[in-house]
C-alpha cells in the first residue's frame, strides 16, 4: 500500500491507473500460480506480485468510490465496498472449495491380490488447485476490463450555493 501511495503522491499517478495496475498485477500472479510448475522460488515470485497488486488495489478502490458518487452518499458507498468485497470473497471461496472437492486424491491399495481405491479426505490433486487459480484469473480479468472501461472522476459542479 505504501508503494501505491508513493506513486500517487510522488509521480501524480491517477487512482484509476493504480486500480488498473493492481488488477493487471493480480492477473499476472493468478496466471503464474496456474501455469508455473511448483517450486518455492516461483511461488514466492507469484506471491510477491500478488501482494503488490493487492496493496495497489486496497489503496485505489476506496478513493475511486468516493470520487464516483455524490458527496452525500460517500459514506454509504465506502461501506458497501466492504460488503461487496466480503461477498465476493465468500462466493469465490465457495466455488474454489467445490472445485477442490471435485478433485480428491485417491489411494489405490493392492494387498495380497485384493485391490481397492479409497478417497483420502481433505487432500486434493493439483488439478483442483489449477482450476481454482484459473477461476481467480477469470475474475481478475473481468475486474481489469471493468476498471479500464469505467467512467473515471466526477463532473465538476456547475452551480448551487
Amino acid at each position: 500500500m505504501l508503494l501505491a501511495l508513493f506513486f500517487v503522491v510522488e509521480f501524480k499517478v491517477s487512482r484509476p491507473i493504480i486500480a488498473i495496475t493492481a488488477f493487471a498485477l493480480l492477473t499476472v500472479a493468478a496466471v503464474g500460480f496456474a501455469v508455473v510448475p511448483y517450486s518455492w522460488t516461483a511461488y514466492l515470485a507469484c506471491y510477491l506480485v500478488g501482494g503488490i497488486g493487492s496493496g495497489f488495489l486496497y489503496t485505489a478502490l476506496p478513493n475511486l468510490i468516493v470520487e464516483a458518487v455524490p458527496a452525500e452518499q460517500q459514506g454509504i458507498s465506502a461501506g458497501m465496498l466492504g460488503v461487496v468485497q466480503s461477498m465476493g470473497s465468500g462466493i469465490v471461496i465457495a466455488i474454489t472449495t467445490a472445485l477442490l472437492n471435485n478433485n480428491p486424491v485417491e489411494a489405490h491399495i493392492d494387498v495380497a491380490g485384493h485391490a481397492s481405491t479409497q478417497v483420502i479426505p481433505q487432500v486434493f490433486t493439483d488439478r483442483g488447485y489449477t482450476q481454482s487459480f484459473w477461476l481467480v484469473t477469470g475474475t481478475t480479468i473481468v475486474a481489469l476490463a471493468i476498471a479500464v472501461l469505467m467512467r473515471h472522476g466526477r463532473k465538476p459542479a456547475t452551480g448551487g450555493v
